[in-house]
């Protein structure tokens, strides 16, 4: 009996199911996935039609994440959408176990830190060129006379900025009692939660495809990837929830015949999309022979900009994957980085923002990230000959950036220093991913 063969009859047949139609595409199913996905593709990505529209956990959490103007905005879309828009048990109960985390992380790494940047990126560089160049003003009166009075002014500016935060920290707190958005998803299409036999099988089926994944190259394994693999079973207190999301929206889409559009954030991790952004086909196909429906997988980000026209970027460096979560640590991550084979020799420099950058970039977990540094290794040799004094981090940036083009870096101090496209090996500028320390 094959492999493929055991896994599909790990659940009842009668059940909607991954596995049941696990690499069951033909040349004709094929074909009509893709005739299906392309016609449709430019009214579900407007939003336009009558298609059900189902939303991510982090759509929703980045809500209490981004600008207060964007928020404005989003709770337009949610009154303009209200009738179309399905949330699945699953996402609810995701919601609410880190919606006041996310409000309350905003607070201390947003609105709180304005304040102290404004006064060490403005105050105390006026200060420190006063005192440096004490000598010098001597001979420049009005110069130093305008310095203070900038200075002075500045000061003042502080005390308004604080001031507003006060107000604003105000209104924050009191998004957990009195928050419009939790109105508006209570008059949704709220899905309850699948039966415990069918999330039992389901679950079981996806503890049988994770042993058969080769999670050390997730490029050769792609066609045998399905949502929520790309969690690290052993360190997340519950890997299925993608994989719970997808099983409810195939019960949705055969009960009510009818395709489906589904957001989300999570598009660098590889749960749902390509690092491309584009869907996992063969996600599509799948749910096509389950339910000859089309389920259209979208980056809500593009969406959300195109459509709403503003910029909907989270302000904070926390997702829902490192929310309440022991998936990573700046210990554990130090230890992969000493214990890295290939790193070997190199100086084991490490920065307090590494996981934080690690989170922004959609990293949550060691096995994603020693996939993605395995398809990095053949540039491994000429990293290292251009840049010989490369700290293990540095070695480990210059990797991840050169086969993931939309890997950020962040600075010292925690902010996003650069966004490289294409690495050239060739040129010294690379020396910057060490972060000041090779």
């Amino acid at each position: 009996m094959s492999k493929q063969t055991e896994i599909t009859n790990t659940v009842p047949v009668q059940l909607l199911t991954f596995g049941a139609k696990r690499f069951k595409q033909t040349i004709k199913s094929h074909n009509e996935v893709l005739d299906k996905y392309y016609n449709g593709f430019e009214n579900a990505s407007n939003l336009k039609g009558d298609y059900k529209i189902f939303l991510d956990t982090n759509v929703l959490l980045r809500i209490y994440s981004t600008s207060f103007k964007a928020r404005e905005k989003l709770l337009q879309f949610f009154k303009d959408y209200e009738k179309r828009i399905v949330l699945t048990a699953q996402v609810q109960w995701e919601f609410v176990k880190n919606r006041e985390n996310v409000i309350n992380t905003f607070s201390n790494e947003v609105t709180k830190t304005i304040p102290e940047n404004f006064s060490s990126g403005i105050l105390d560089n006026i200060s420190n060129f006063q005192e440096k160049n004490k000598s010098k003003l001597i001979d420049y009166p009005d110069v130093d006379k305008k310095l203070k009075k900038l200075h002075d002014s500045a000061k003042n500016l502080l005390t308004e900025i604080e001031t507003a935060i006060g107000s604003k920290n105000v209104s924050t707190s009191e998004i957990l009692y009195k928050d419009e958005f939790i109105k508006i998803f209570n008059k949704l299409e709220l899905l309850q939660p699948l039966p415990d036999e069918y999330l039992n099988a389901i679950k079981k089926e996806f503890d049988e495809f994770i042993k058969l994944l080769d999670k050390s190259d997730f490029d050769k394994e792609q066609f045998k990837t399905f949502p929520g693999c790309y969690e690290r079973k052993e360190k997340s207190e519950d890997p299925y929830g993608d994989f719970v999301i997808y099983h409810e929206m195939l019960n949705y889409a055969k009960s009510n015949q009818t395709d489906l559009v589904f957001l989300t954030y999570d598009v660098t991790k590889g749960d749902w999309m390509q690092k491309s952004k584009n869907a996992h086909l063969h996600y599509v196909e799948n749910f096509y022979l389950n339910t000859s429906q089309i389920l259209f997988i979208l980056d809500g980000q593009r969406t959300f900009d195109e459509l709403l026209d503003i910029n909907f970027k989270s302000l904070i460096k926390t997702t829902i994957n490192d929310i309440n979560s022991d998936q990573l640590t700046l210990q554990i991550f130090q230890e992969f980085l000493n214990d890295y084979p290939h790193f070997a020799g190199a100086g084991s420099y490490i920065s307090d923002v590494i996981i934080s950058e690690l989170f922004f970039n959609g990293y949550n977990n060691l096995a994603y990230i020693e996939a993605t540094l395995q398809t990095s290794l053949k540039y491994l040799p000429q990293i290292r000959r251009t840049h010989p004094s490369f700290s293990k981090l540095g070695l480990f940036r210059a990797c991840m950036t050169a086969v993931d083009p939309s890997y950020k870096v962040y600075s010292s101090d925690g902010y996003i220093r650069m966004n490289y496209s294409k690495l050239d090996y060739t040129q010294p500028g690379v020396s910057d991913l060490a972060d000041d320390k090779v």
